[in-house]
């Protein structure tokens, strides 16, 4: 059976309300305010904002209609919706994925350049958390004062109670190619035993990331 999505959106013909699907479908899209929450009338879920509801599976609440990327919510990033894209076929083809969650970095392309995944520092706090925080500056870092690339430094937040790594930050040079080790360390539910025993190469940027979880817990070696 088709399914029948009443909309306005303008990916439809003008003054098109209506549109059935012979498939099922994902849209990908962001799209200024076109639905209306506060309005009993309009059925399509979404927030003040307009992003569209969705499940754990990417599935909006009409049946066969499903929405990944910057329409369903923040953070807009590429890999976030590719994430969510391949999660929602997955879904669809009967795989049964359970990672949608999965936490998403974030980075910014400057010089120096931004990377982060998880909660700051703040940010936990004011969820109630306790937390260890660790730094570790690149000046300190053998790589890279050898490279010339001294600026920026790393900074880990860990929760206090469980060990676990709930937060990363760095500037320096190419963080933005490190950051998805912090990144794999929160899917795998890492903790700060995990991430101390691990060998980091020498020399490299990298070993700055290791050297600020060994902060968060008293035991830096470098600095």
């Amino acid at each position: 059976m088709p399914a029948t999505f009443t909309t306005n959106w303008s990916l439809f013909p003008p003054n098109t309300r209506e549109a059935q699907f012979d498939e099922k479908w994902a849209f990908v899209a962001k799209k200024e305010k076109n639905c209306d929450p506060e309005d009993p009338a309009d059925d399509r879920k979404g927030d003040t904002w307009d992003h569209v509801a969705i499940d754990a599976d990417c599935a909006t609440n009409v049946a066969g209609l499903y929405a990944i990327g910057d329409v369903v919510g923040p953070p807009w990033l590429a890999h976030k919706a590719s994430h969510e894209g391949v999660h929602c076929v997955e879904h669809i083809a009967g795989l049964k994925p359970d990672n949608l969650t999965a936490p998403i970095p974030g980075c910014t392309y400057s010089e120096p350049q931004i990377a982060s995944v998880g909660l700051t520092e703040a940010h936990a706090k004011a969820d109630g958390r306790e937390v260890r925080v660790g730094r570790f500056p690149f000046r300190a870092n053998g790589k890279a004062i050898a490279s010339g690339e001294t600026e920026g430094f790393v900074k880990t937040v860990f929760d206090a109670k469980t060990g676990a790594l709930i937060g990363a930050h760095m500037i320096g040079a190419e963080v933005t190619e490190m950051i998805q080790g912090f990144a794999l360390a929160m899917t795998c539910e890492a903790t700060e035993a995990e991430l101390i025993a691990t060998v980091f190469p020498h020399p490299t940027m990298s070993e700055a990331m290791h050297e600020a979880v060994l902060d968060a817990y008293g035991r830096v070696l470098h600095l």
